[in-house]
């Protein structure tokens, strides 16, 4: 299970300068599946929470090879950049170093077995003492059998913060992207050099490898503004999220025409197209949704089954070159062999069968053989153009989080943090879509 898969009254002027590809790692052992990582009752959030307080957040996983021994786990502090910082446990960690997760549960009635585990975290005798960035870490009997590598940020709310999403001014982007202005009220706190003891990470819906880091672009008598002019505030818009409901199984619901028993469901989801040259239209969304459902169930954790989504996406150029994969917050957005469509020379489209729990999810398809022309992020909107096309308009949620290293520390603090949503900021029509736990 050790075998990793690989988001004064003065003006100062500093260059937009953006820090390249702050993403932090997601890792997820093999046999590990529908890895849930959001705050307590909302899994519309990112994992960006008050320190201090417990039980904040929700962790739930499955394991295949049906483990009903506790595993184990710890935190690890990170700087702004998620590397390691030079804090050691004592001074990171509240009470014990490590701490254990409860028993799985065995899978009821399901084609697929499997056991699951479902807790609240962080617990009092193993939490995070100071704010910042930190993985955590669960494991087996030792910390070189990791399961799951997963970020947090715990927030020592100090600051102030205000802003907006907007349509960009720069004409390049004009149609495809949103830009995000922000004031950062810090003249209750000593800063040395802001532009470059302070950052701001900018992260669109659960995707964290859209993280974006930004320093100051002036400051005036304490307040920080990152009202960037050279599109590294900038985000692609991308489109509404495609979906598949499929909690009554064998029913078929919008989006399944059919299904078929195998050694597991098999869920034929209509032929995709691609929607890069359609004009964009207002569809309520959960900007990529994952929560697993069975209609009639008591318990959807241990009784949701899982199925083969079969996709069919029509290549419009004639060429077969791209490297499509499914993405969405079912596998936080990192592509791997078990999330791809294959080109099929025949049919002249791109095919795959991607395994789900069973539930309500929602995704888009990227191309990862567009390696990012963004070098502030990990994501662009090169990965997504011709699959799904980018709007201004588009509903998105950005989390902003405020970094600072104080003078002589070994560490950077999380200090505020602030949410927007652009169907908010911009007026946009299209009606919320909440999907609370199951």
């Amino acid at each position: 299970m050790s075998n990793l898969k690989l988001f004064t009254l003065s003006l100062m002027f500093s260059p937009a300068l953006a820090y390249a590809q702050f993403a932090p790692d997601w890792l997820v052992a093999e046999g590990i599946h529908s890895v849930q990582w959001h705050v307590l009752g909302d899994p519309q959030s990112l994992t960006v929470v008050p320190l201090g307080e417990t039980g904040s957040l929700r962790l739930a996983f499955d394991d295949f090879y049906q483990s009903t021994t506790p595993f184990n786990y710890t935190w690890q502090h990170c700087n702004r950049d998620w590397q390691p910082s030079g804090l050691n446990h004592s001074e990171a960690i509240e009470g014990f170093m490590e701490s254990q997760l409860p028993d799985g549960i065995l899978s009821f009635n399901t084609y697929q077995p499997y056991s699951h585990m479902s807790t609240i975290l962080p617990h009092s005798d193993c939490m995070p003492r100071v704010s910042g960035n930190y993985y955590l870490i669960i494991f087996g009997e030792s910390q070189m059998d990791t399961l799951l590598k997963l970020p947090a940020v715990f927030v020592n709310q100090k600051t102030q913060l205000s802003g907006g999403i907007h349509r960009t001014s720069l004409m390049g982007l004009r149609q495809s992207h949103q830009e995000i202005d922000m004031i950062v009220d810090m003249r209750d706190i000593s800063v040395l050099n802001p532009f470059k003891d302070v950052a701001l990470s900018i992260i669109q819906n659960r995707n964290w490898r859209s993280t974006k880091q930004l320093a100051p672009r002036f400051l005036r008598n304490g307040v920080m503004d990152f009202d960037h002019d050279d599109g590294s505030n900038c985000f692609p818009g991308g489109n509404h999220f495609r979906y598949i409901d499929n909690k009554n199984l064998p029913v078929p619901s919008l989006r399944v025409s059919r299904y078929e028993l195998n050694e597991r469901w098999v869920a034929f989801v209509d032929e995709e197209i691609a929607r890069g040259i359609l004009y964009p239209t207002h569809q309520q969304d959960g900007q990529g949704v994952f929560v697993p459902r069975k209609q009639g169930s008591d318990d959807e954790g241990i009784e949701a089954d899982y199925l083969w989504m079969d996709l069919f996406l029509k290549d419009n150029e004639g060429k077969g070159h791209r490297q499509l994969h499914v993405l969405g917050d079912f596998n936080a957005y990192q592509p791997h062999l078990d999330n791809q469509l294959l080109y099929d020379e025949i049919e002249q489209a791109y095919r795959g069968r991607i395994m789900v729990k069973q539930g309500y999810l929602e995704y888009l398809i990227a191309d990862e053989s567009r390696s990012s022309t963004d070098e502030s992020s990990q994501w662009s909107a090169d990965k997504t153009q011709w699959s799904e096309g980018n709007h201004w308009e588009t509903n998105n949620r950005y989390t902003v989080i405020v970094y600072l290293r104080s003078w002589g520390a070994r560490h950077d603090e999380a200090m505020g943090m602030m949410t927007l949503d652009s169907r908010n900021a911009m007026g946009l029509k299209a009606l919320e879509l909440r999907v609370g736990n199951p």
